[in-house]
């Protein structure tokens, strides 16, 4: 008789957990900004048209040598029965310099004008307000961007067409142009309620639950156009359809199919005898002249003159690893760890809502020591929120031998949003670390990935598919066992050049060409040189005549705003945004106020300048337009629990979270076992 009230009393704590989960829900419903985690649900009475508006997205893209020029056209339709304000939260390319807008209602086409952040703003909701058709387009971060419309009336259809231009670096004489289809999900990291209204609201995007493609099509059409002949081109990522136009021009396609548009579209090709189209591209200006140059590394030192290295893996084991990712990030650890010399030591550190160390101090990295390392990491718990600064932080203060050259190798999908605390953590132990990054899964957070390795003077790697890890791991290597430039300077001889970008070049790894943007007095005379230091000892010397470039390298009219996203991104990527939200006085920043200079000088898109156009003619309104977010797919190979589970029926995401109980959970949960007890 005694089994009965065991049962009861299991059966009754279980059901107090579960009622008391349920109850915490609604508390933390009405206070999102503190959500780590989205929470797929369904809206009654939604029609698709109402939740829904993107119908399709078209891409054109020009290549010509290094510079890509964009285009992007988003058409939104609303088939409901209501009017609607829409918004579309969309990512880009990190390197991409935003620089035109317009929309198109019926027959009226606007082009759109940049204008500061907070006026953009309030003219688009004085626009809302009167009922003429607006839209708004808004940089969250520099590779996250959202598109806000105003008044779009039952059968209406909106077309907003967007422009970027991005310069290309090729690595291991492959050129690779990334085009980014959906923004995965973002644990916020504890933000206050003011900041994530004021500025991280776009991190709460609705998902739609996994498996599920976007209803809206997208297609893309590429022209790859190059000096030198072409010997192959290839999209790992997409099917495509190739159509070659001569040796060094090639078409390509990639057909109307929604099943694209949950990962990155990486395009790739090599130039005939794996040469680099290196040199100088000039744009000859009405107020200035802007230079890019690219020259093709001296050749890699051999391995005796490198000194012995130490190696902090730091993993994530968070629920959006789960499935794919997390099983990529085993084979990349297995695979990295077996590339170290057995002279070189290493330790690991593993991530989710905490942080475990798998050693004091770093061991020698031989076959034992990593076999157990590897089973200790396997046997490991998995799941939970991102809390990546911590385990930074823990590498970061790891005793090591000073004797060694300590590079920290992180290895995430990046889902996070503050970045910027990372960057700043990264940035203050430079004297101690080099700092690599591995970015796993189809879609990930390049702006953290790249973000992670500027600042720790390393180089980001990205890995969409478990294929890719061995090429990952053997470019990492490369990389890390060959420095063939040091104290890199960058001069004129008979000219003047100055705005350079980046201002000071990191040491060079192998096989990455030295790319450098900037303005020169006169394109038509003296010299630039590059001067640096192989690890050898022996001083490299590079001089390239301006007065040989051809006039086909003399027009180049998307340098200059080239120039200034560099400048933007040297200014601003990678400091803290975070300080912006919390109250920083913009007058009183000199980085921002030079951001808002480039921004409204050269109609660029930047953290504090924005796209707006408006359509002046009111239009006739019945009823409350009902503001819907545009709902995304999780990117391919991304579990649910990246945003805490769902039904396949569900379509809506709420922000939600699975936090401590709450102060009503608790004492639900405490007058159930007390009751139990009592009884027993």
């Amino acid at each position: 008789m005694k089994t009965l009230p065991r049962i009861l009393y299991f059966v009754a704590v279980y059901s107090a957990l579960f009622i008391a989960h349920k109850l915490q829900a609604i508390e933390s419903s009405q206070d999102v900004s503190l959500a780590p985690y989205l929470l797929v649900t369904s809206s009654p009475g939604d029609t698709p048209g109402d939740t829904i508006p993107l119908k399709n997205t078209k891409v054109d893209v020009s290549i010509d040598g290094v510079v890509a020029h964009v285009t992007i056209e988003q058409t939104y339709a609303n088939t409901g029965n209501q009017p609607i304000h829409a918004e579309y939260v969309f990512p880009g390319s990190t390197r991409s310099a935003v620089h035109g807008m317009t929309m198109q209602t019926g027959e009226s086409i606007v082009r759109a004008v940049i204008r500061e952040k907070a006026a953009a703003k309030k003219k688009f909701e004085q626009a809302k307000a009167e009922n003429k058709s607006a839209s708004l387009l808004e940089q969250k971060r520099p590779n996250v961007f959202q598109t806000s419309l105003a008044n779009i009336l039952p059968g209406d259809e909106m077309k907003i067409t967007l422009e970027y231009s991005e310069s290309i670096v090729p690595e291991t004489g492959t050129y690779q142009w990334v085009f980014p289809t959906v923004v995965g999900p973002r644990f916020t990291h504890g933000l206050t309620e003011h900041e994530n209204k004021a500025e991280e609201n776009w991190s709460a995007n609705p998902h739609l639950a996994q498996g599920k493609s976007a209803p809206a099509s997208f297609s893309l059409k590429a022209r790859l156009h190059s000096g030198l002949d072409l010997a192959e081109v290839k999209c790992p990522t997409h099917p495509i359809e190739i159509k070659w136009n001569s040796a060094h021009e090639a078409a390509i396609e990639l057909k109307n199919d929604a099943s694209h548009a949950n990962r990155d579209l990486i395009m790739e090709w090599k130039l005939a005898k794996n040469k680099i189209d290196s040199g100088v591209l000039i744009h000859q200006g009405d107020k200035e002249n802007t230079f890019l140059l690219q020259i093709e590394p001296p050749a890699r030192v051999t391995s005796d003159v490198i000194t012995s290295r130490e190696y902090v893996f730091v993993v994530d084991v968070s629920g959006s690893m789960s499935g794919f990712p997390l099983n990529t990030a085993y084979q990349l650890m297995e695979k990295l760890l077996g590339s170290i010399r057995e002279s070189d030591t290493f330790n690991l550190i593993l991530f989710a809502g905490s942080d475990r160390i798998y050693q004091d101090t770093p061991l020698p990295a031989n076959k034992s020591n990593i076999s157990a390392a590897i089973n200790w990491m396997k046997s490991s718990p998995t799941g939970g929120s991102t809390e990546m600064l911590g385990a930074l932080q823990s590498a970061m203060h790891l005793p090591n031998d000073e004797s060694r050259s300590r590079s920290v190798i992180l290895i995430t999908d990046g889902y996070i949003n503050f970045e910027a605390e990372a960057f700043e953590l990264i940035r203050n132990n430079l004297h101690k670390n080099n700092v690599f990054c591995f970015g796993i899964g189809s879609s990930v957070n390049r702006h953290l990935i790249e973000g992670i390795a500027h600042c720790g003077q390393g180089e980001p790697f990205v890995v969409t598919t478990p294929s890719e890890a061995d090429g990952a791991v053997k470019k990492l290597t490369t990389y890390i066992s060959s420095p063939v430039l040091s104290h890199i300077t960058l001069t004129a001889e008979g000219n003047e050049i100055y705005d350079v970008e980046p201002s000071s070049v990191r040491d060079l790894f192998a096989d990455r060409p030295i790319a450098v943007i900037g303005k020169i007095r006169n394109p038509l005379q003296g010299s630039i040189i590059l001067r640096g230091t192989q690890a050898n000892g022996v001083i490299y010397e590079k001089k390239i005549s301006l007065a040989e470039i051809s006039e086909s390298q003399r027009s180049n009219p998307a340098l200059p705003v080239l120039w200034a996203r560099e400048r933007v991104r040297s200014l601003g990527d990678y400091n803290s945004f975070a300080e912006r939200s919390r109250g920083e006085n913009v007058e009183k920043n000199k980085n921002i106020a030079e951001i808002i200079s480039i921004g409204l000088q050269y109609s660029l898109l930047t953290p504090y300048t924005s796209f707006i156009a408006i359509n002046d003619t009111p239009r006739e309104i019945t009823g409350t337009p009902k503001t819907v977010r545009q709902t995304l797919p999780l990117p391919a190979g991304v579990s649910a629990d990246a945003i805490g589970g769902g039904s396949s029926n569900s379509i809506v995401a709420s922000n939600s979270s699975v936090p401590e109980p709450g102060s009503v959970s608790l004492l639900l949960l405490m007058a159930i076992l007390f009751a139990v007890q009592r009884r027993r």
